[in-house]
């Protein structure tokens, strides 16, 4: 499986899109001032299988959106664990 992000200039993800290794990769509207990528992520591609449900991977998607952020500084673009974790809406 292959993951897609839509983020920010700072790394913060928008939009989380995962496809299939066969498919072409997906390729989300962006607005000005975002980015897209298809993202290097081994640490978190192993929890995200197309076995799992539709369900469960979305769950995960969010999870990763939550944990993670686009490090821009690096090439080809990669994910890393959010220093603070965001506060929850009230």
């Amino acid at each position: 499986m292959r993951i897609t992000a839509v983020y920010d200039r700072r790394g913060n993800i928008e939009t989380l899109v995962a496809g299939s290794e066969d498919a072409p990769p997906p390729q989300p509207e962006t607005k000005p001032g975002q980015y897209c990528s298809e993202i290097s992520a081994p640490q978190v591609l192993e929890a995200l299988r197309e076995d799992l449900g539709d369900e469960l991977i979305f769950r995960r998607l969010e999870e990763i959106m939550n944990s993670y952020r686009v490090d821009v500084g690096s090439a080809p673009p990669k994910l890393v664990k959010n220093s603070v974790e965001p506060e929850a809406p009230s």
